[in-house]
């Protein structure tokens, strides 16, 4: 998913690297993993709350479970 990411965003095309700045955005009020063994998932919802322009603040804990689901779910469907 990064190097489609960086190729959508215009930092590497062709196997190339296309930008020498790269932005530093420091969040602070970024939802922040409870315990242990949800790191993973905070990522993939970062990635996906970002390219999808939604606020990251809608990322809570407490859905950790449902978010779970939905990736098994869609795996077993073959969405990924």
């Amino acid at each position: 998913m990064l190097p489609r990411l960086l190729k959508e965003f215009g930092y590497i095309g062709d196997g190339l690297l296309l930008k020498i700045e790269w932005p530093v955005i420091r969040v602070m009020d970024a939802p922040q993993q409870v315990g242990g063994g949800d790191c993973g998932m905070y990522i993939l919802k970062y990635c996906e709350f970002l390219t999808s322009n939604v606020d990251l603040a809608k990322i809570s804990h407490d859905a950790m479970p449902f978010y779970w689901l939905k990736l098994a779910v869609q795996l077993l469907q073959g969405y990924w």
